[in-house]
């Protein structure tokens, strides 16, 4: 059976409510569950237990929020696995280089510090993949036309062949999620 890895974003948690619906939905279906970890807050290592995850799970479908979105893709530029991204960052060196510092996990009130070592990680894995060369057949880009946290503009030329949707009333935490999961799906069967 095909299992699912569901990448949360900065500052969330394995316990996101994504994580859930997602958990919620896929046992709903009779579906194996969903993995859906806390990922460590260094992005190289990040990567690595994800990578061990996909290896050991056989995991045949990712799916990344945000900072997620970003590890996911480079998850897709080593295991090429159907990839789901919501409102994925493509930059997050920059986009989160604001952020060093005490920082507040959601959903479990913890705190991580976020250094600039960790921003100067993600630019290491921005640098090794090159967007434009990616097959884009096994992407699928949900993205929200209200991100109020990311523009998305550019994804369309970036990665003209994968599978875009833009939608309205969605915001950035991609509210419609859970309308979402029965298309997301779908990928497996196709």
């Amino acid at each position: 059976m095909s299992r699912v890895l569901y990448i949360h974003g900065f500052a969330s948690s394995g316990q996101s409510w994504k994580a859930q619906a997602l958990e919620d939905y896929m046992g709903s279906q009779g579906m194996e569950p969903p993995l859906h970890p806390t990922v460590p807050v260094e992005p190289l290592r990040a990567i690595d237990v994800l990578s061990e995850l996909i290896q050991k799970f056989n995991v045949e479908l990712v799916i990344g929020s945000s900072l997620g979105g970003f590890y996911a893709l480079a998850l897709y530029d080593r295991f090429a696995k159907q990839t789901v991204l919501l409102n994925p960052s493509l930059r997050p060196w920059i986009t989160l280089s604001g952020y060093t510092g005490p920082v507040k996990r959601h959903y479990s009130g913890d705190f991580f510090y976020w250094s600039e070592k960790h921003v100067k990680e993600l630019e290491q894995l921005g640098k090794v993949m090159d967007y434009e060369k990616f097959d884009n057949k096994k992407l699928h880009f949900y993205l929200a036309k209200d991100d109020e946290v990311i523009n998305h503009d550019e994804i369309p030329y970036l990665f003209p062949q994968a599978d875009i949707k833009f939608y309205n009333d969605c915001k950035h935490t991609c509210v419609k999620f859970k309308d979402f999961l029965p298309e997301i799906l779908q990928v497996l069967k196709d």
